[in-house]
């Protein structure tokens, strides 16, 4: 007798089973391939602890970044129980000379101070978070490790226990704040098939595991530990820096398609550079820096800025306008940007934007922010059989001398940026890169003209 196969199905990679139907039977034979012993197992284990559809849907950056997240997740957890031991030894447990309502007070004093600081950092870092999520995941975990060495020497400083706790709960506020956070940006980049909730969920069953096997050699370190300080804090030293190198290699394995400040500039320098090679989307997250930058940076590029840090005169905002068209007249055109240096000869690149400008808008005038800020820095690496030699040297040498304003530098600029865009978007259009949303940190300042400041008399119109 024989069968025709009718239909394969599959669930997962490793559940397939074949329909057949063989002659003089209107009967579907269901044939099943069994998994070997050890297969079976770990298809346990992945419905347990990983997404439904994994790898295909999840990034392809997540199985190396769950890896480094676990190791990191582990060795906090191995310092955590070494610094509650210290502030449990330092609020007085065990101690019989200790009050109570002193070790209440200070508790209640330090989760108050903790709520406090939650709220004052999503308040003035809350948008930051999205758009630096690998800077600010990272910078999260250094911040825990600060505040468990802060607990950690609590039994050293008894009669400053409740000010010491305060401050490392006002740490770990920031921690938790930016650490959610950042946490959701990341799940929203590995999830690829409508699955934030499962990723997510995933990831928790994950921490909890790993928790949960910490837990388990906490118990022995514990008494290993009591008494010795010093095998205290080596542990502590070296749990720490595993920790720190684990979050390090976690945030910088992450891949990400879409176009923040920092892989935007890492982009457009090397378009420029290369006379119009778009750079793949793994070459540029791996040359993103990972660490918040600290101080001020000699070029600070501010989108979305009021029309006052443009122009405070009439005549200086009708020249200006006259370098940048406005969007009726030329469509695309709807930004403003204006080069500010200061006495310490640090610059500014201010961009006023439109209310009514789009992603292109966004984009087109970030390119232009990051020639200028190229050429002001003097970074750009052109040689002298690049084909846009010519341009870029007309650039260069407008900036060299700003003593009478910024007016030459713009049209130059200006004049390469209309005529390398359109190529830098037509070559993005079949890369990696997501053009569809970006996140360059713009504020919520937008502008409209009016008639007497159009140059259109009769018109209103809008930059």
């Amino acid at each position: 007798m024989t069968g025709t196969l009718v239909a394969r199905e599959t669930c997962g990679s490793e559940i397939e089973q074949s329909y057949v139907k063989f002659e003089n039977s209107d009967k579907l034979f269901v044939v099943k391939r069994s998994p070997r012993r050890w297969s079976s197992l770990r298809t346990f284990f992945s419905e347990i602890f990983l997404p439904v559809g994994y790898p295909d849907s999840v990034s392809r950056d997540y199985t190396e970044y769950q890896i480094w997240d676990s190791i990191q997740a582990f060795a906090s957890s191995i310092t955590g129980t070494l610094a509650t031991q210290s502030v449990l030894s330092g609020v007085g447990v065990g101690d019989q000379s200790a009050s109570v309502l002193a070790a209440t007070t200070t508790w209640i004093l330090r989760d108050g101070m903790g709520m406090a600081g939650r709220i004052a950092f999503a308040w003035f870092q809350g948008s930051n978070l999205d758009y630096d999520s690998k800077k600010w995941r990272l910078f999260a975990d250094l911040l825990n490790d600060a505040a468990i060495l802060l607990e950690l020497m609590c039994q050293h400083f008894k009669g400053y226990v409740t000010p010491v706790l305060c401050i490392s709960s006002v740490v770990k506020s920031i921690v938790g704040v930016a650490g959610g956070a950042t946490r959701a940006a990341l799940t929203q980049h590995q999830a690829r098939n409508n699955n934030m909730a499962d990723v997510s969920a995933k990831d928790g069953s994950q921490e909890t595991m790993v928790n949960l096997a910490a837990f388990l050699c906490n118990l022995l370190l514990l008494r290993l530990l009591a008494g010795n300080l010093w095998f205290v804090y080596i542990l502590f030293a070296l749990m720490t820096f595993v920790h720190i190198y684990a979050n390090y290699r976690a945030v910088s394995c992450v891949v990400m398609e879409t176009f923040n400040q920092s892989r935007y500039g890492i982009l457009v320098r090397r378009f420029l550079e290369k006379a119009g090679d778009i750079a793949p989307v793994d070459w540029v997250n791996a040359r993103e820096s990972v660490w918040i930058q600290c101080g001020r940076p000699f070029v600070s590029i501010h989108l979305g800025v009021p029309l006052s840090s443009v122009a405070l005169t009439s005549t200086e905002l009708r020249s200006r306008t006259e370098h940048f068209p406005s969007a009726q007249k030329s469509p695309g055109k709807s930004y403003l940007l204006r080069v500010v240096r200061d006495s310490s000869r640090h610059y500014d690149i201010n961009i006023v934007l439109s209310s009514e400008s789009s992603v292109r808008d966004q984009m087109e005038a970030m390119f232009h922010a990051f020639l200028l800020e190229t050429v002001l820095l003097k970074t750009l690496k052109v040689g002298p059989d690049h084909p846009w030699v010519a341009d870029i040297s007309n650039v260069e040498n407008a900036a060299e001398d700003l003593s009478s304003g910024d007016h030459r530098l713009l049209l130059c600029s200006r004049a390469l940026v209309n005529q390398y865009f359109p190529l830098l978007l037509k070559s993005l259009e079949g890369s990696e890169w997501r053009t569809d949303y970006v996140l360059f940190g713009a504020s919520d300042w937008r502008v409209v003209w009016g008639d007497n400041e159009s140059g259109d008399a009769g018109r209103s119109k809008h930059l």
